[in-house]
C-alpha cells in the first residue's frame, strides 16, 4: 500500500518552555504548537467511538481511537491503537500500532510491530504533522504548568463556587477551589456585545454533571474561556464543555465533548469529539488566540507589550532514537526523509546543511538534495566504503537566528 512507512523508531512529542520563567515578561499561553494540538496529555489518550476530533492528538503514554472516529495526526510515547472504521493521518508509536478493519491511515511510524485490518486504506490527505523528536514529555508537562503559573499571577475580580456558577457570566477573572456543576445546567458566558475573555483559576478538580452544556452569547470578535483547573476534570455523560483547560490531573469524559478549546492535561485523557478551538460558534478564531498575552497580572488580546525578544528554533538529530547501521533499516533504496526542528515563536523555518558536513565518515555520497523550506531531503546512492552509514549536519533558521547542530543519519549501499 503506498503511503505506509515501516519505519522503527521511538517517537514521542515535545514542546518548548522558553520564555515562560521569565518575570515581567508578556507569557503567551496559546502557541501555534498548542493550538494546533486539540489533546496533549503525560499520561495516555483515548478518544471514545464515532468521535470527531478537530486537531492532532500527543499522548506521553498510549493512545487509541475507537470504532468510527476522525482524528488528525496521532503521536504517543507507547502503542498506539485504531478502531475499526476509524480515520486518522500520520501515526508516530513509541511502540506497537493495530489499525483496526476497514480504516484509512496516513503515514505509519512504530517502535514496535505495525498490524493492519482487512480493507486498511491510505489515500488520507493529511495536513504537516507535527515535529517527532526523542523525548520522555517533559517539556509538555512544564509548558502546561507554566500556562497555569501565568494564569494565577491574574487577580480575581469574582470568587465562584458550584452555587456561582450557574447560569450567565459576565466576562473577568474567577477564583475558587474544587468545583462540581449539578446535572442538566446551562452555563452562558455573556460578553454583553464586548471582546469576552473568562477565566476560571481553581485550586481544585472539577466535575461537570451529566447532560450540562456551556454556551458564548452576545461576543464581539476576540473571545476566549480558559480554565486553569488544579485537580482532575471529570465531565459528566453527554456533557458539552467549552474552552480550553490547563488540567493538573486527568480528564475523564468518554461520553462528553469540548468545543472552542483544547484539553491539555498532566494526567491522562478520556473524551469523545473535541471541536475548533476557533470558529464562528467559538467568536475566535486561532490565529487570533496566538495573540492572547499575559504579563504583571493583566491580560489582552495583543494590547500589551510586545512578546520576548526571538527565540532560536531547536533542531533535533534523525533517524529518532538509533543510529542505523544496515540498509534495511530504510524503507526504500531511493532514501530520504524529513528533518525535525521546532520554534516555540511560530515563524517559518529555513533548513540549511552544515557546510563540508555530508559524509564525514568518507563514504561516497551520490545526488544529494535538500529542500531549505520544507526540510525534505534525500540521497540516491552511497557506497559504503568505510562503514554501513554516514551523516551530514544542519542547523534551521527563524529568519533572526540559527538553531543548534543536529546530524542526520542515513544508510550506505555496502
Amino acid at each position: 500500500m503506498k503511503n505506509i512507512v515501516l519505519k522503527t523508531c521511538l517517537t514521542a512529542f515535545a514542546l518548548s518552555v522558553a520564555g515562560f520563567a521569565n518575570a515581567g515578561e508578556p507569557v503567551k499561553i496559546f502557541t501555534k504548537q498548542l493550538t494546533s494540538h486539540a489533546a496533549i496529555s503525560a499520561g495516555a489518550i483515548s478518544i471514545a467511538a464515532d468521535s470527531i476530533v478537530d486537531g492532532h492528538i500527543a499522548s506521553q503514554a498510549a493512545a487509541t481511537t475507537g470504532a468510527g472516529s476522525d482524528v488528525q495526526n496521532i503521536v504517543s510515547g507507547a502503542a498506539t491503537g485504531i478502531g475499526a472504521a476509524a480515520k486518522t493521518c500520520d501515526i508516530y508509536a513509541g511502540a506497537a500500532i493495530v489499525v483496526g478493519a476497514g480504516s484509512t491511515v496516513g503515514a505509519l511510524s512504530a517502535g514496535g510491530a505495525i498490524t493492519l485490518g482487512a480493507l486498511t486504506q491510505s489515500d488520507v490527505i493529511c495536513d504537516p504533522a507535527p515535529a517527532v523528536v526523542t523525548s520522555d514529555f517533559d517539556a509538555a508537562n512544564a509548558q502546561i504548568k507554566s500556562a497555569q503559573s501565568a494564569l494565577d499571577t491574574i487577580p480575581a475580580s469574582s470568587l465562584v463556587d458550584a452555587y456561582t456558577l450557574v447560569g450567565s457570566m459576565d466576562t473577568g477573572v474567577y477564583e475558587g477551589a474544587a468545583i462540581t456543576i449539578p446535572a442538566n445546567t446551562l452555563i452562558t458566558f455573556d460578553a454583553n456585545g464586548q471582546d469576552g475573555i473568562w477565566i476560571f483559576n481553581l485550586s481544585g478538580a472539577m466535575t461537570v454533571g451529566a447532560g450540562s452544556e456551556f454556551e458564548i452569547i452576545n461576543a464581539g470578535n476576540n473571545n476566549a474561556v480558559i480554565w486553569d483547573i488544579g485537580g482532575a476534570l471529570t465531565l459528566g455523560a453527554g456533557s458539552t464543555f467549552l474552552g480550553t483547560a490547563f488540567v493538573e490531573g486527568a480528564v475523564s469524559g468518554a461520553t462528553a465533548s469540548v468545543s472552542c478549546g483544547n484539553l491539555y492535561a498532566t494526567g491522562a485523557i478520556s473524551i469523545g469529539s473535541i471541536g475548533s478551538i476557533g470558529g464562528d460558534d467559538c467568536k475566535v478564531s486561532a490565529d487570533q488566540l496566538t495573540d492572547f498575552v499575559i504579563k504583571d497580572g493583566s491580560y489582552s488580546f495583543g494590547a500589551l507589550e510586545a512578546v520576548p525578544a526571538n527565540t532560536p528554533p531547536v533542531a533535533f538529530d534523525g533517524p529518532v532514537g538509533f543510529v542505523p547501521t544496515l540498509l534495511s533499516d530504510q524503507p526504500d533504496t531511493l532514501f530520504g526523509g524529513s528533518l525535525f526542528a521546532e520554534d516555540t515563536d511560530g515563524d517559518d523555518l529555513t533548513f540549511i546543511i552544515v557546510p563540508g558536513s555530508l559524509g564525514p565518515i568518507g563514504n561516497k555520497v551520490y545526488d544529494f538534495q535538500l529542500d531549505p523550506e520544507t526540510g525534505e531531503w534525500s540521497v540516491s546512492f552511497c557506497i559504503g566504503a568505510v562503514g554501513g552509514h554516514d551523516s551530514f549536519q544542519w542547523v534551521a533558521n527563524d529568519g533572526q537566528a540559527d538553531s543548534n547542530v543536529a546530524t542526520q543519519y542515513f544508510v550506505c549501499l555496502i
